[in-house]
């Protein structure tokens, strides 16, 4: 099993006290903070901030003192910048020192054991106070209100350590998810899996009976032989809920929630799949869920029979394949009766495991996390009718978090302007500290995007942004991206 899974990942941490500061739209919390609720979480993955802004003057000023005594000057703008910066540089190496160890320590484990037959060990990247307290640091500090100028100065001085960091937060959050499943999976086997009315069928009654199932019962029970910090519940779902609301929002001209019934969005990292849940129970679409782990993949099967069972999804509305997104075919849906072909899909991974070579679906999305090769290969695998795609990537600090898998990273590093395919930003979901640094407010008092284009404010729900992507297709069009990019994607 490899663990360089495509997973959706979304990352978070604790909310601010003050939760009534933020607007009803944007506002994400968790349900509940257990003593592992300090760990951030995977889209991702981070919920509202405190912020920290420099009071320090442009211009500097004189402190009135006694005669013959030395002037005193406060701190200009540059220097408590610089200050800033070293600061943020400090904490984030210390984070980064005391976590190398167990990173380390995981490859090593994941290199001797790949089916992974010891699923955790003590000093590895798996949740404990040490991993929560890092991890939660390091998430808030790069989530913190920076400049732009500031942003940079603190990505260039932490360029050495950006790879481990990166793996650092990726991996942390594939042991949170893994073992939070985990610990649902026991829960249920020795408690009964509640089940939802009939009558109580709209957004809210979901939402909050699917919380049940991933934090109220599992925070509810204790489970002989299983260690404390394998008892995690998992406290982020809020976060999801409104991620997905408001990425849902760039598919319409209004920023409205669009009805997608009958329509079909195939998300690429199956992980822990409440990204799809939400989009599911926001929008009615049909869901196809794309890993090429295969254990993965178990897993959400697992947990999406478990919802199923708990009256919150008709189990036909989803379907789960395993296969290498880069080397996938994305085509335009011609048909509506995706239950028929969801069931059709399962029956033929579970009888002779193949892996999928072309989904048919209306929306792609891809997860933060998916390494950038895959992401520019999958864009060009786009069959000549199109469809939409909303990537999920990162901007500023957070990109210390995750690798920048922005349109415009992957345009310069892959060339993937061509005869055969355009690509273009037709619409952008901020997190607050972009928000502010990347948009302006136009004649009719609107905040607009640098080509006019209204933006949703998401108001640092998390440190994702999300890109609405055109693709125009040349049906003549040969060859392949994955070809040119050969070996890299394997």
């Amino acid at each position: 099993m490899k663990i360089d899974a495509h997973r959706g990942l979304l990352k978070c941490v604790l909310p601010p006290k003050d939760k009534d500061s933020q607007p009803d739209l944007q506002r994400t919390q968790p349900g509940g903070c257990s003593k592992a609720g300090k760990l951030l979480s995977t889209a991702a993955r981070a919920i509202g901030l405190p912020t920290i802004r420099s009071g320090a003057s442009s211009k500097s000023s004189k402190i009135a003192a006694p005669r013959n005594a030395d002037i005193q000057q406060l701190p200009t703008a540059s220097q408590a910048n610089k200050e800033r910066v070293e600061e943020t540089v400090r904490k984030i190496r210390l984070i980064h020192a005391k976590m190398k160890p167990r990173l380390d320590a995981h490859k090593e484990h994941v290199k001797n054991d790949q089916n992974r037959t010891q699923a955790y060990i003590a000093n590895g990247l798996e949740p404990c106070d040490e991993v929560n307290e890092c991890l939660n640091s390091l998430v808030t500090t790069c989530n913190e209100d920076y400049s732009a100028e500031q942003s940079r100065a603190i990505q260039k001085n932490l360029n050495d350590i950006a790879s481990d960091l990166q793996e650092i937060s990726n991996l942390s959050e594939g042991e949170m998810e893994r073992i939070a499943l985990d610990y649902i999976f026991t829960v249920f086997k020795n408690t009964s899996i509640p089940v939802l009315d009939a009558g109580l069928n709209n957004k809210d009654d979901k939402t909050a009976h699917l919380k049940k199932i991933v934090f109220d019962v599992p925070s509810s029970k204790k489970i002989a032989g299983v260690q404390e910090s394998h008892q995690f519940s998992f406290p982020y779902l809020d976060n999801y809920d409104k991620m997905a609301e408001n990425e849902l929002r760039l598919l319409t001209k209004d920023s409205s929630i669009p009805d997608l019934k009958g329509k079909t969005i195939s998300f690429v990292g199956a992980g822990f799949p409440l990204s799809a849940m939400m989009y599911h129970i926001h929008s009615g679409a049909k869901i196809q869920l794309v890993d090429i782990d295969q254990g993965a993949c178990e897993r959400a099967e697992a947990f999406l029979d478990i919802c199923a069972e708990a009256n919150i999804i008709d189990r036909s509305d989803f379907s789960v394949a395993q296969g290498d997104a880069s080397k996938i075919r994305y085509v335009r849906k011609s048909t509506d009766d995706v239950g028929v072909q969801a069931a059709e899909d399962r029956a033929g991974a579970s009888s002779d495991n193949a892996e999928v070579s072309e989904l048919q679906s209306d929306i792609l999305i891809f997860a933060a996390a998916l390494p950038s090769e895959v992401k520019a290969a999958a864009l060009n695998n786009i069959s000549s009718r199109g469809l939409d795609v909303i990537n999920r990537c990162t901007s500023e600090t957070n990109n210390l978090l995750y690798p920048s898998t922005k349109l415009s990273a992957l345009q310069k590093r892959y060339g993937l302007e061509g005869g055969s395919r355009v690509f273009s930003v037709e619409k952008v979901m901020y997190p607050e500290y972009a928000y502010r640094n990347k948009i302006s407010i136009n004649a009719a008092g609107v905040p607009v995007n640098k080509n006019g284009v209204p933006v949703i404010e998401t108001n640092k729900i998390n440190q994702n942004t999300a890109q609405k992507i055109g693709v125009a297709v040349n049906p003549a069009s040969k060859g392949s991206l994955s070809k040119r990019l050969g070996n890299s994607l394997s």
